[in-house]
């Protein structure tokens, strides 16, 4: 047995605890039971928080229609004027008769209530019916829309539908001297030059013993 042989039995019997085997006791080779200087902590905890957060917000609106809200139906269903409605008079009211509810002989198109004007005697009628105010927005293609029975008895009667823009004038969009009903379209988008344009809607009756001037359904719609 050579020296490093019998050192290592030595240590055996010395240091039982070790936990070395006679059997593994050979030359040059032995287990002690401590960490080798090769159990380099491989542990190469790239931990390379990579955590490249690509949470990147873009919570940007590509619908383009965040801004346009414009979307308004009045089906007259209740007597009351829709909030922000109001009714003029400018004749003098001389046999009690402005716009006012209704909920038969409904001949607009439409169905239940609506509003209309009796000039039906022989009066001067100048009578407006006019909504609340809009806001046009990001939006575009305005289309304002009624259901109408505008009933003729001559040629010095007349229903003008008219808009106001920022508090400017009243300008004609549509104007009705003969009988006629049923669904109106007119597309007011021109009027309307930028997304704070404010606006009102007016319709306004004139006539002198004639018939009378129903309307129904209003409504306002756009595209974005």
């Amino acid at each position: 047995m050579e020296k490093a042989t019998c050192f290592l039995v030595v240590i055996l019997v010395v240091f039982p605890t070790l936990g070395l085997s006679p059997t593994g006791c050979s030359k040059g080779t032995f287990d002690d039971g401590l960490p080798s200087d090769s159990d380099t902590d491989t542990d190469s905890d790239t931990d390379s928080d990579s955590d490249t957060d690509s949470d990147t917000d873009t919570d940007t609106d590509t619908d383009g229609d965040a801004d346009c809200t414009l979307d308004v139906l009045e089906p007259f269903d209740a007597a009351d004027l829709p909030m922000g409605w109001e009714i003029e008079n400018f004749d003098g009211d001389a046999y009690g008769y402005i716009w006012s509810w209704a909920d038969t002989d409904n001949t607009t198109g439409g169905a239940d209530g609506f509003w209309w004007i009796n000039g039906a005697f022989g009066s001067d009628f100048n009578d407006r019916f006019i909504t609340g105010s809009y806001t046009r927005g990001d939006c575009t293609n305005i289309l304002l829309s009624f259901n109408h029975y505008f009933s003729n008895n001559g040629t010095d009667d007349f229903g003008f539908v008219e808009i106001e823009v920022d508090g400017g004038n009243w300008l004609t969009v549509a104007t009705f001297n003969n009988s006629s009903n049923g669904a109106q379209d007119v597309d007011i988008s021109s009027y309307l030059p930028s997304p704070d344009s404010e606006f009102r809607i007016r319709f306004r009756y004139i006539g002198f013993d004639d018939l009378h001037w129903k309307i129904d359904d209003f409504s306002l719609t756009a595209t974005p």
